[in-house]
């Protein structure tokens, strides 16, 4: 479910950058998968470095050949004065040795933060190049080539890092899930299906029935084991889960039994095609609680800042 791409995306919503899609053909002119390079800026340490996604496909080790030698790496330059904005640029020939420049206008100056006048106002040409570079990419790859990719950029003054589907492993092992979705099965398709998804992209892992339920668990354990181990549940408030008097009930009950316990409210509901009356009539207590409407176009960032604090 989670992918590399999905973690390549997250972690550049910490920085501000600049970014460049390079599209390659073949020595035979034949069109490959474009890979993604950002240049991102640290206005804290004054530094910038490179972060580059490389899809999944055969030549991921030419890609980072040619990338070692271009100026974008050796530089950390994309030479552009939009942040943020992406350009694109089609380099013929995978695997050519010679260095190459991707000239274009003359960047100028660019602000990272702050406003003009300020001492928070920084340019990019003042960041400093920190030679750390961070390859994502979408393949398992032995440890005797990665080893060999590394040397290679060690050996131009940088410090790469490689992150490919051995980190994911890594990585997903650890992910705990950080909130309980309570939910009628009828509303899957509608919302919740996309709600986990979009979450779990976004290195916001939670406790949904089709992910975290395996062929011969026990429902109420599972269930029960879920509440426990999640600091949050959110709880997807809708005219199916509301006349769901079965099995909804009895999973609500326990939700409220947990937040009863909870020095602080665990509950965050999620109207989804219902008002205050009949969310009132459901549960009084629950409808003083302070929702958001799954038609909010921020409903996936306002989770995440909730329970990532």
């Amino acid at each position: 479910m989670l992918t590399i791409k999905n973690i390549f995306d997250e972690n550049l919503r910490k920085f501000s950058t600049t970014g460049l899609e390079l599209y390659f053909n073949d020595l035979n002119k034949n069109p490959l998968p474009s890979a993604i390079v950002r240049v991102c800026y640290d206005i804290n340490t004054n530094s910038k470095f490179i972060k580059a996604y490389i899809p999944a496909l055969t030549h991921y080790a030419d890609y980072i050949n040619l990338l070692y030698n271009t100026n974008i790496v050796q530089r950390c330059d994309l030479g552009q004065n939009d942040i943020s904005r992406t350009r694109k640029i089609r380099i013929e020939g995978i695997g050519l040795g010679e260095p190459i420049e991707l000239n274009s206008p003359d960047g100028g100056f660019e602000m990272l933060s702050g406003q003009q006048g300020f001492d928070d106002f920084q340019k990019i040409s003042q960041t400093q190049f920190n030679k750390r570079v961070f390859f994502y990419i979408d393949e398992y790859i032995e440890k005797e080539k990665r080893d060999i990719l590394i040397e290679l950029g060690r050996k131009k003054g940088l410090f790469p890092v490689i992150r490919d589907k051995h980190y994911l492993d890594a990585l997903t092992k650890n992910l705990k899930p950080l909130a309980f979705i309570s939910h009628d099965s009828r509303d899957k398709e509608s919302l919740v299906e996309n709600l986990a998804l979009k979450l779990t992209q976004r290195l916001c892992p939670v406790w949904y029935d089709e992910y975290s339920l395996k062929w011969g668990d026990k429902l109420r354990e599972s269930i029960e084991k879920g509440l426990k181990e999640t600091k949050y549940c959110i709880v997807v408030l809708s005219p199916n889960f509301i006349s769901n008097r079965s099995w909804g009930k009895v999973e609500f009950d326990s939700i409220f039994a947990k937040n009863i316990d909870s020095e602080q409210n665990i509950i965050l509901p999620i109207w989804h095609n219902v008002d205050k009356k009949m969310v009132k009539d459901f549960c009084m207590s629950l409808s003083s609680i302070v929702a958001l409407k799954s038609n909010d176009p921020d409903l996936i960032d306002k989770i995440i800042s909730k329970i990532k604090t």
